[in-house]
């Protein structure tokens, strides 16, 4: 049997719920307000440069390799490739073989301009008995 303190107490809990569902929907709309506003910022700062050193940071050093991969050799386009190779599975594990492979020939390619451009250039590291220039008489 339902006494009237119960459906006070039931009323009363209700009137919570209802409140606090009335609460979340306002937090979240706050909260959406401001994570639209993040994905803008951050969608306008990733157009433009994220630092000051912005053009520093992508500029090639000097020792940087050429592409291995040149188009004179690899003419094919990717719609050519799609085309060559409908299959979109076959197409995607092809890809990620040939890109495996290719990353270890750049990975090597840019290891050796880099290790090469560190080299001393010196007459004693290059193996020379004396300074060819004899600017060095140490």
């Amino acid at each position: 049997m339902t006494t009237r303190k119960d459906i006070i107490l039931q009323d009363a809990a209700i009137s919570h719920q209802i409140d606090l569902l009335r609460f979340t929907a306002g937090e979240k709309k706050k909260v959406l307000a401001i994570m639209s506003q993040l994905q803008k910022d951050l969608r306008a700062k990733l157009l433009n440069d994220l630092t000051d050193f912005g053009k520093a940071r992508v500029n090639k050093p000097e020792w940087w390799p050429e592409c291995p991969y040149p188009e004179s050799v690899f003419p094919m386009t990717i719609e050519e490739y799609v085309k060559a190779i409908p299959d979109p599975r076959l197409r995607t594990a092809i890809s990620g073989s040939l890109g495996r492979e290719f990353w270890n020939i750049a990975s090597e390619a840019i290891w050796e301009a880099k290790i090469k451009s560190e080299r001393c250039t010196c007459w004693r590291c290059m193996g020379l008995s004396k300074d060819p220039y004899g600017e060095d008489e140490s």
